[in-house]
């Protein structure tokens, strides 16, 4: 299953190899850096964040706009103030940001 939130996308296994040509069952998370602040994106206006709880964040590259992935033995949610949170199941997903979205209606972002 495949989540949005706003400009995040949330990719499983599946479509994360066939849109984006991510491999996650061989994925090297030893060898990725880790995002300690477990945060995918900040607003920069606003301030507001795309926050992960309950799993790990590593990134494809040297920044957060190459890519990342959620690794979660437990499940995770991923919240922002003004975005419903998103629950994902445990496992490995790829995070790939996009233009933003909102759930109720097309809108310009200011974050």
């Amino acid at each position: 299953m495949n989540y949005r939130q706003g400009e995040v996308l949330i990719l499983d296994k599946k479509t994360a190899k066939k849109r984006f040509d991510i491999d996650l069952d061989n994925v090297d998370l030893k060898n990725m850096p880790v995002v300690p602040d477990n945060i995918i994106r900040e607003g920069e206006q606003s301030g507001h964040k795309h926050e992960v709880e309950g799993g790990q964040l590593h990134m494809f590259g040297e920044n957060k706009d190459q890519g990342m992935v959620l690794n979660s033995k437990t499940g995770a949610s991923v919240s922002h103030p003004e975005h419903n949170t998103v629950k994902v199941p445990p496992g490995k997903h790829a995070i790939v940001i996009q233009k933003e979205y909102d759930e109720k209606k097309d809108k310009k972002v200011k974050d």
